[in-house]
């Protein structure tokens, strides 16, 4: 099935959002990721998807519950984000995730997206608007980015964000611009869901081969009209409706198989990351009611 690159969404989280997550709050467990071992890795930030969802069976989850300070290089993990700026961005200026964002760019934001909208697609946040993470009463994390639907009709529909932009670029002063993550293993994130069963959340890393939203990716050179594109490297993690900390190693990650094939992620050069549910397997099934939220995200080594 033909795919076609999206622009990237930055949303405002609505009171239906703010009120589940209100309530799911007080089943808090987990406090913070625990240290991995790491890699490199870097994601994009274009929304993209596979047509047919699957779970993963190599990642790992748990309750953590240590912290460490962020180090690129000592063997700590590193905050990616902890949702604690006001307006949907990453971090503030002086975190150490600054380290990694190449010179003169600047750090990137959140965004909510759907693949094939025009199906029928209803997002909260709304895809299009200015992101705000909600607040999490009485619970653990403080702040979350969260995302809902009533039942979204398409691929896949989630949330993302860049790491980097670039303002130099007067034709698209927010293009987004990868990084380089090679010196982690992976990452690690607190998550819950409010769909009484695991509901599974894909996990994705653009990079400079598979993401459609890049001109100069990889897989523009393999088919006709991005045709072989956004097939990203992702991992399928299950999540419960209390929170809790999981952890991806990069080397759980492959791709879906509707694009082309590449044989790993290129960690060199990653654009963001992205978090997704899935539609059924069929191309334009459509994905039930979902509510999930992500918070406290580290590269781990």
């Amino acid at each position: 099935m033909l795919k076609k690159p999206m622009s990237l969404a930055a949303v405002i989280v609505g009171s239906t959002v703010a009120a589940w997550v209100a309530a799911c709050s007080s089943k808090s467990s987990g406090t913070s990721p625990e240290t991995t071992s790491s890699s490199s890795t870097s994601t994009g930030t274009s929304a993209s998807t596979g047509t047919s969802a699957s779970t993963g069976t190599s990642a790992t989850s748990s309750t953590a519950s240590g912290s460490g300070s962020a180090d690129a290089g000592g063997g700590s993990p590193l905050l990616i984000d902890d949702q604690a700026a006001s307006a949907g961005s990453q971090l503030s200026v002086g975190s150490d995730l600054h380290a990694l964002i190449p010179t003169g760019d600047a750090i990137g934001t959140w965004y909510t997206y759907g693949w094939n909208a025009a199906a029928g697609a209803t997002l909260t946040p709304v895809q299009g608007s200015s992101f705000a993470f909600t607040v999490l009463d009485s619970g653990t994390p403080a702040k979350g980015a969260c995302v809902s639907s009533p039942g979204y009709i398409g691929y896949s529909a989630g949330e993302g964000f860049n790491f980097a932009t670039t303002p130099a670029d007067a034709s698209n002063p927010s293009a987004p611009v990868p990084i380089n993550i090679s010196s982690f293993t992976g990452i690690t994130f607190m998550a819950i869901s409010a769909a009484p069963a695991a509901p599974t959340i894909r996990v994705k890393f653009p990079d400079d081969q598979t993401n459609g939203s890049d001109p100069t990716a990889a897989c523009q050179d393999a088919g006709p009209n991005q045709s072989q594109c956004n097939d990203d490297f992702r991992y399928d993690e299950p999540v419960t409706n209390t929170w809790a900390s999981y952890t991806i190693p990069y080397s759980t990650l492959t791709q879906v198989g509707f694009g082309q094939a590449y044989a790993a992620l290129d960690e060199n050069n990653v654009f963001g990351i992205q978090f997704e549910n899935e539609g059924s397997s069929t191309s334009d099934g459509g994905a039930p009611a979902f509510q999930f939220c992500i918070a406290d995200i580290y590269f781990t080594q």
